[in-house]
């Protein structure tokens, strides 16, 4: 298919044949969360498997363009006590399809347990990031450091091969810095249902902050005809991803939409999008999220334009 014939788009469909419509290399960017291990029931079955996984990240790699990035979202599942190693096995495949492990990103959400009998808390929440080739777009993302902390000054060397002390320099704080591998996000903000500002302040456009706070970083609360579906992902968690591995106007997939997360993000910042959903419940569900996303961002628009 050519572009213009995916462009914002929701498909009720497998996404296994809807992939296969796909001409090759022809998305910029993937933002998904697969149904790994079972964990949950999605359309009151659970319908995970290998097989599933393994021709799905078949077609990723064949629509994806050279330079494109996928992100692929999980974390393992538990039985018995044991994890399931299902996160290695999928990024030993897609290194193994030809795709690059360009970075790992652990996700810190507050809202999920950190300890249990058995165990120090369970497997983190990952999203993998591979690359098809060298990445097209990275654009690092920044955070606000702490007040208490700006301006202080520290030591940075490195050491050299020999392990003897390298080239030093003093640093100093500043008020906004480079986000790292970890992104931690807070359940809503307590005072007005926002999340945090990298400006320092609470705003009522979360959508459109450009600084994406590692600390404290509150998501936005879903619209709770949502809450159907078992496992939305997080909205703040997406629209970051998108904001670091892609370029407005371009394409964004998602081929497991649930309740359409990443094409509402896709929306509000200036995306194209390409969802695909299975079940008719879910899909219905992302196209009101996409008609609401579509009206508060011409609303910003204009108020911006006045």
């Amino acid at each position: 298919m050519r572009f213009k014939d995916v462009h914002d788009q929701l498909w009720l469909c497998d996404c296994r044949e809807g992939l296969k419509r796909l001409a090759d290399k022809i998305v910029d960017l993937t933002v998904t969360s697969c149904p790994w291990d079972n964990i949950f029931k999605y359309g009151g079955n659970h319908n995970w498997s290998w097989a599933v996984f393994v021709e799905v990240a078949k077609e990723l790699y064949r629509v994806t363009k050279d330079g494109g990035i996928v992100c692929w979202d999980i974390a393992d599942g538990i039985e018995d006590g044991v994890c399931s190693g299902t996160t290695e096995r999928m990024v030993c495949y897609f290194m193994d399809l030809g795709f690059s492990k360009y970075e790992k990103l652990v996700i810190h959400n507050h809202m999920r347990p950190t300890s249990t009998n058995r165990r120090h808390g369970l497997p983190p929440e990952e999203v993998f990031v591979f690359s098809k080739g060298s990445p097209a777009t990275v654009n690092r993302r920044t955070k606000p450091n702490r007040p208490a902390s700006v301006g202080l000054k520290f030591n940075n060397y490195q050491r050299t091969f020999d392990g003897s002390p390298g080239l030093s320099s003093k640093s100093v704080i500043k008020p906004v810095g480079k986000r790292g591998p970890v992104w931690s996000y807070h359940p809503l903000c307590p005072k007005c249902g926002t999340e945090w500002s990298g400006q320092m302040r609470f705003t009522t456009w979360p959508q459109f902050d450009e600084f994406s706070s590692v600390r404290p970083y509150y998501n936005v609360q879903a619209a709770s005809y949502t809450k159907a579906h078992p496992a939305r992902m997080s909205s703040a968690l997406v629209r970051d991803l998108i904001l670091a591995y892609s370029k407005e106007q371009e394409l964004v997939l998602d081929p497991f939409t649930g309740s359409g997360t990443t094409p509402k993000c896709a929306v509000l910042t200036n995306r194209s999008f390409l969802g695909m959903e299975i079940h008719k419940e879910y899909y219905q569900i992302a196209e009101r999220r996409v008609t609401d996303a579509l009206a508060l961002f011409l609303k910003r628009a204009e108020e911006d334009g006045k």
